[in-house]
């Protein structure tokens, strides 16, 4: 044998392992994406180092409100990317990341968001007016059941959090794309995240 059986894990387990790999460059895209949607943002002095955070705080975006909009990417991005598995594992696998946060923001209901999504994936879920007819050709997966989970992440995260938190909610709208672009390269994060894990890993 030459070391070809593979440890064994929990979805739970896998979903631990996805937040641990992939949470550094999830909350930085969480920031960035928006961070971009405010005027100044390019060409501030601050941000080539990094200072994001900052930015966000000159504009009124709490650090509760930032950290809110990370526990909802990072649900988001996770969820679309496990639609690759039943829908019992993808279910193990998102709540096994999400219960990782050891202190979650009041107003994030893991199941309730998680619900929401399945629905908004499979059409059911009516959005808001603003929101429901936006849409995105170049944000799209080949690979997963339905390749508009992208954008569909993008629609409920405007819907759910921008909207009621953020004064320059119509910015999102307007740039919809820039938005729905870097929801985007989080699932695919998650995606790579889930190839790497199974390269050494079998759910068992």
């Amino acid at each position: 044998m030459l070391g070809i059986l593979k440890k064994t894990m929990t979805p739970a387990e896998l979903g631990y392992g996805i937040l641990h790999v992939s949470d550094e460059i999830l909350f930085m895209d969480s920031v960035r994406s928006l961070a971009t949607r405010f005027d100044g943002y390019f060409g501030d002095p601050d941000l080539p180092s990094g200072f994001m955070n900052k930015f966000l705080e000159r504009k009124d975006v709490s650090d509760t409100v930032r950290g809110l909009h990370h526990l909802l990417f990072t649900h988001c991005a996770i969820q679309a990317a496990c639609t690759l598995f039943d829908e019992g594992m993808r279910k193990a696998i998102t709540h096994g990341a999400m219960q990782s946060f050891t202190k979650p923001h009041d107003s994030y209901d893991m199941g309730r968001t998680y619900t929401t999504l399945e629905s908004a994936y499979s059409g059911k879920h009516g959005f808001d007016r603003r929101v429901g007819p936006l849409t995105n050709s170049d944000a799209q997966f080949t690979w997963l059941p339905n390749p508009n989970v992208g954008v569909i992440n993008a629609k409920y995260l405007i819907e759910s959090f921008v909207i009621p938190n953020l004064k320059n909610s119509q910015t999102f709208i307007d740039d919809f794309k820039g938005y729905s672009a870097t929801v985007f390269e989080a699932v695919v994060t998650v995606c790579l995240t889930i190839d790497y894990i199974l390269t050494s890993f079998e759910i068992s």
